[in-house]
């Protein structure tokens, strides 16, 4: 971004405003149906500067007086533009044409330097959307985006990494409705984005290697995933001294996806099968009593895959915001039965499954073992634990868990490396998570440059941070203030505390 000199237009620069004399108009918004007001202040040269001078080389005559109206401020309801009064010229066969160079204009577009920076500065400052800025500047939202757009490149320059990365993550998320996927290679120490690219194949991480240079990646020592077969392959086939570290998070899930679940909805089958042979047969009440441990077990999914501290930190979170709604409903003079009505017997409910469940009862007590397995720090005493664990549950007759220790067995190696680098993809998750409401909220993104350099500026945030400390001015909102911090969201694991009254 250049220095903004509109205001310090002096009789050496050659452009004169007339502050006194404005012009006053109202003018209407269409696309947004409001009125706002305009001040136009005309610009003219200085006639005592000798303006051919800075013309090329030749003869050269005045050939019309020309007149433009730059944007140059808004504060919302009020929007100041310039009218530049400047001048054309042609050579003496007329067969080229020049104008008057304006200093302030930027470049061949209807408004000024400044015009350009406020834009920025909303963008940057205040984190605007498009179309809120537009709507305050009184402009285009393409032109917002456009501004915004080159300022980010100004920022990002080229995108390649500044420094060194020991620790990687990469992952996919979707970018596009009907399985478009996109994959994004992050810093696990800083979460800064170092790649983007769309597709979820091996070759967006060979593009990745090409991208960041060999140098690069004989520094990088692990490259957190999950259990996608593409990436690892990548990373095994050209560069064999990087350990693969498979994430905590996606092992567990994949347990809960193919084993816990699968296992689930198996058992639901085989009892819906066994009422309609108990119906056929006439044992009406039998069939019912079937039916009604089949909705049971449909309407267990957040209990069983849930583990039991979760479920007993909620049941007890439960049970004192029952008391706390009876007690401010007597209180108030309201029924306090109507209130109060949380459940409070996750734990329990989950264990009277399991009890009549073996199949169950055996898959998520090899998940309670498999997640203390993963905490193990020392890798050889993993590796020892994972083998004991598959010859364990190999041969307990579930098939889904049967083909999940097969997949604990290939993939061995990158479980076990979680001990010597301990490394999770929680960051990356974070930024998906951003990327997934940036998305949403947007309705999508047509222009992928853009929708990288709006991640880029995000995960960068020291860069960010540094471009707001240059200029304290700017804003003064803090969160660190105690006046200005959010209430924090009320969750399973931040219980209330005791007042005064309940330690009595």
């Amino acid at each position: 971004m250049q220095e903004d000199n509109t205001y310090l237009l002096e009789e050496s620069t050659g452009w004169m405003v007339d502050w006194s004399h404005p012009r006053h108009e109202i003018c209407f918004d269409e696309r947004n149906g409001i009125s706002y007001g305009k001040i136009t202040y005309a610009v003219t040269k200085d006639p005592n500067k000798d303006w051919k001078s800075e013309l090329p080389e030749g003869q050269w005559y005045k050939h019309s007086n020309e007149v433009t109206v730059l944007k140059h401020c808004s504060s919302g309801i009020t929007l100041i533009c310039f009218e530049v009064h400047y001048e054309s010229y042609v050579n003496k066969y007329g067969r080229r044409r020049r104008t008057d160079v304006i200093p302030f204009r930027n470049g061949n577009t209807g408004y000024t330097n400044h015009f350009r920076d406020n834009i920025a500065y909303f963008m940057t400052g205040y984190g605007m959307t498009i179309r809120r800025c537009a709507f305050i500047c009184h402009t285009t939202p393409a032109i917002v985006k456009e501004v915004n757009k080159t300022r980010l490149f100004s920022l990002a320059g080229n995108m390649r990494p500044s420094h060194y990365s020991p620790y990687l993550c990469v992952d996919e998320f979707l970018v596009e409705h009907g399985h478009r996927y996109c994959t994004i290679v992050i810093d696990a120490q800083s979460g800064e984005l170092l790649y983007l690219e769309k597709g979820k194949k091996k070759q967006q991480l060979e593009h990745f290697f090409t991208w960041v240079g060999e140098d690069f990646m004989n520094h990088v020592k692990a490259i957190s995933m999950d259990m996608n077969t593409n990436y690892s392959a990548a990373v095994k086939e050209s560069f064999s001294h990087i350990k693969i570290v498979y994430d905590t998070f996606h092992i567990v899930q994949w347990f809960n996806n193919q084993v816990i679940d699968a296992a689930r909805r198996t058992e639901g089958n085989r009892l819906k099968k066994l009422a309609e042979k108990l119906q056929n047969k006439g044992r009406l009440e039998e069939a019912a009593l079937v039916l009604e441990e089949r909705k049971l077990l449909f309407g267990s999914r957040f209990l069983l895959l849930a583990n039991t501290r979760t479920l007993k930190a909620k049941d007890k979170l439960n049970a004192q915001l029952n008391a706390e709604a009876k007690s401010s409903a007597r209180a108030d003079g309201r029924n306090a039965e109507r209130v109060g009505h949380r459940r409070t017997d996750n734990a329990d409910s989950r264990d009277a499954i399991l009890k009549t469940n073996a199949n169950l009862q055996n898959a998520v007590k090899a998940r309670e073992e498999l997640i203390e397995i993963l905490s193990t720090p020392h890798p050889e005493h993993m590796r020892e634990k994972l083998t004991t664990w598959v010859k364990l549950y190999s041969s307990v007759g579930i098939s889904q868990l049967t083909r999940f220790t097969r997949t604990i067995t290939n993939r061995m190696e990158g479980i076990v490396s979680r001990a010597l680098h301990p490394i999770s993809s929680g960051k990356i998750e974070g930024v998906n998570g951003f990327i997934k409401g940036m998305r949403r909220s947007a309705f999508g993104y047509q222009d992928f440059d853009y929708f990288a350099l709006l991640i880029w500026e995000q995960t960068h945030r020291e860069k960010r941070q540094n471009l707001l400390n240059s200029n304290r001015k700017k804003r003064s909102y803090s969160r660190a203030r105690p006046y200005n911090r959010k209430r924090l969201k009320q969750t399973v694991f931040q219980l209330p505390k005791p007042t005064l009254k309940d330690a009595g």
